[in-house]
């Protein structure tokens, strides 16, 4: 029987995810020197020095971004979903999902959640700062996978690949897999044996599932999410990467004792990424020191240390 596997490093992901701004077309239309680029288009900070640069996200390469244009922009703002309020430091501005850019350049907080109507709200609330000359859309990237049909396969992809059992198997074509399509996964090697141990034993004679436990998984993941079809690979969207693993390697009918082993092995695999978690700053343009830290983990004692960059050590 031929078996197709298709890796997260074969999709081609050249297709920024672009999101129109609460805002932008009277911000744009107000001054022709304005512009929008992805960060798939930014390679220095040098380029926006003296600007004032609204980044929209704050996953990975929104808070590199923010921290290399600190000291260089003229001003910064983050716009971050998971930020409940403005926090401004000096130039620098944190502000949350909701806020709209006026004609001026300046934002307006005009709901708490995303307003695609800034208008319906009489008063709202103007963010300290300068104004806005340029953005950047730390937004990621869609799903594209050019050598393969969806019509054909039956699948949709963009934002999410469906679909998908278990993230991995095609529902109803389990001849057909994906490795490394979750999303803000905190270690992806871990993540990626266990798919592959656990499609091994999926693609195993007999069949493991049927079609309809397949379909079933991927119907009550995809009601999990609603109304946010974006979040179906979303690792923290109402889902664990540490307890998906742990699922996923607790169905792989391994020989007694390597589960638990594994799992002992994960247990402090996750404590030394919750303790560099616990290091990172609070504000998306400061020192991320965190990075330079170096850990030693003792496998057989089940224990790790971590050594602080010098200038750290008290």
């Amino acid at each position: 029987m031929l078996r197709s596997l298709v890796g997260s490093e074969m999709c081609i992901r050249d297709r920024p995810y672009a999101p129109e701004v609460a805002g932008e077309r009277r911000w744009l239309e107000a001054d022709a020197s304005r512009r929008i680029v992805h960060s798939q288009q930014y390679h220095v900070p040098e380029e926006f020095a003296g600007k004032v640069v609204m980044i929209v996200g704050a996953r990975s390469s929104g808070v590199d971004i923010a921290r290399e244009l600190h000291g260089v922009a003229a001003g910064i703002y983050v716009l971050d979903k998971k930020c409940s309020e403005v926090q401004v430091d000096a130039v620098c501005c944190w502000v949350p999902d909701g806020c709209a850019l006026r004609a001026d350049g300046r934002l307006e907080i005009v709901s708490k959640e995303h307003d695609p109507n800034p208008h319906s709200h009489p008063h709202p609330e103007l963010v300290p700062g300068l104004e806005v000359d340029t953005i950047v859309l730390a937004t990621g990237y869609e799903f594209d996978f050019p050598f393969l049909s969806a019509e054909a396969l039956g699948m949709r992809w963009g934002r999410f690949v469906t679909p998908l059992y278990q993230h991995i198997v095609h529902a109803t074509k389990p001849t057909l897999a994906f490795i490394g399509i979750p999303l803000m996964v905190p270690c992806p090697i871990p993540l990626f044996e266990v798919q592959s141990r656990f499609l091994a034993m999926e693609w195993g004679l007999p069949a493991r599932r049927t079609t309809h436990e397949r379909e079933s998984w991927v119907l009550s993941r995809e009601r999990a999410v609603e109304p946010r079809s974006q979040d179906l690979h979303y690792m923290g969207a109402k889902a664990s990467a540490w307890g998906y693993m742990r699922e996923l390697m607790g169905m792989c009918e391994l020989q007694p004792g390597v589960f638990e082993d594994w799992c002992a092995r994960m247990e402090v695999v996750e404590a030394v990424y919750c303790d560099r978690v616990a290091k990172r700053p609070s504000l998306p343009w400061e020192d991320d020191w965190y990075r330079r830290c170096e850990y030693t983990v003792d496998w057989k004692n089940r224990s790790w240390t971590v050594k602080l960059p010098e200038d750290k050590i008290e």
